[in-house]
C-alpha cells in the first residue's frame, strides 16, 4: 500500500517509508489481537 500510493525520489525514501509502514502495521496488528 505504502509504496504504490506515492512517487519516491530515492531508494532511501523508499526504505524509510517501508520501515515506517512495517512498524505501523505491526503495532496495529498487535493492538487488534489483544
Amino acid at each position: 500500500e505504502e509504496v504504490y500510493l506515492k512517487a519516491y525520489q530515492t531508494l532511501t525514501e523508499v526504505q524509510a517509508a517501508i520501515g515506517w509502514y512495517i512498524n505501523f502495521y505491526n503495532r496495529n496488528r498487535i493492538s487488534n489481537i489483544a
